[in-house]
């Protein structure tokens, strides 16, 4: 109870830390975004004392500029490759904007399996998950 007392001080609905705090006894592990958060270390040093592994869960930032030179690609190819807008890439990489966390965990996945991007993109969404798994008789 004191965990989900800590999620509650800090905004989270009781409905919603109560259903945290049973998917995690059910499961082992929950996922919550909390709303109002002072200081992340402080909230994961609480949690931690009551016996909960708790960390953050967003990505870590990287530079679209290295990950897409790594691939040895121009902003154009880079964008088209990977279904983005050629002009946001341009943003990104000048520091006009930053990529939210979706993007931030596309442009991970690019530089660790870019192959999957392309090979996602290139289903083009005509193939069900069915289709797509292969048949066990």
């Amino acid at each position: 109870m004191a965990a989900a007392r800590a999620l509650i001080r800090r905004h989270l609905p009781v409905k919603a830390a109560h259903a945290v705090m049973t998917e995690l006894f059910d499961t082992g592990e929950a996922y919550v975004e909390v709303p109002k958060v002072e200081s992340l270390n402080h909230l994961i040093s609480e949690l931690t004392a009551l016996g909960i592994d708790a960390r953050r869960h967003w990505p870590d930032q990287i530079s679209v500029r290295i990950v897409r030179e790594s691939l040895h690609l121009s902003q154009a190819q880079f964008a088209l490759r990977f279904g983005l807008e050629e002009a946001t890439v341009k943003n990104w990489e000048q520091g006009k904007s930053k990529p939210n966390a979706t993007a931030m965990t596309l442009i991970w996945t690019i530089y660790r399996h870019p192959e999957a991007v392309v090979d996602a993109l290139a289903r083009g969404g005509t193939a069900t998950l069915d289709a797509a798994a292969p048949a066990f008789r």
